[in-house]
């Protein structure tokens, strides 16, 4: 059964992209949760109430949701490798402003709000360039190559935030570090 993915998608990514996909999975999965173990410090530092920090994950999971479907149209429309490239590169801009240009609540929910909806983009987008031009039969090791990506920037971030955190002396640089391979994946992808 066809769902008309072959007439949308204009891309058809050789293996090595998968490659680039999964390592997307693990860096936007990172600069979400390289936050909550050190938010504790992000709040004593902000001055933000509990249920200032707590929201933080909220509006995350808030903004994710609701890009998903709207910009997956977007992306069937526009191209969907160029909007994962935009998205790679606005997230890492979107990180790099968690660490350097937030200041309050304000910020620090703007930025957190903007990496939720370019990992919304990732999600959809992501598994849909892992299948196309892949056979029938390595589908779903195609999407299961991503998923590790995801899974393993779980695991990843919260060892990674005690770790930078200890040996940059705070919690902006990891932010700002991770910007880097982020906007350099974009532009290389």
């Amino acid at each position: 059964m066809s769902i008309g993915l072959e007439t949308t998608i204009r891309y058809r990514p050789a293996y090595g992209h998968l490659v680039a996909l999964c390592l997307g999975g693990i860096l936007l999965t990172v600069h979400r949760t390289l936050l909550y173990p050190v938010l504790d410090t992000v709040a004593a530092e902000l001055g933000l109430t509990a249920a200032q920090a707590g929201s933080v994950a909220s509006v995350y999971f808030v903004c994710l949701l609701t890009s998903q479907i709207a910009l997956s149209f977007y992306g069937a429309r526009v191209g969907l490798k160029r909007v994962l490239v935009v998205a790679y590169v606005l997230a890492g801009i979107a990180v790099a402003g968690m660490g350097w240009w937030t200041r309050d609540y304000a910020t620090l929910m703007l930025f957190v709000g903007f990496n939720g909806l370019m990992m919304g983009i990732f999600w959809p987008i992501g598994y849909s360039l892992a299948v196309v031009g892949v056979p029938d039969d390595q589908r779903g090791l195609a999407t299961g190559i991503v998923g590790a990506g995801l899974a393993a920037g779980s695991a990843l971030g919260p060892a990674l935030a005690g770790v930078l955190f200890n040996w940059m002396g705070g919690w902006r640089m990891p932010f700002t570090l991770m910007a880097i391979p982020t906007i350099a994946l974009g532009l290389a992808f």
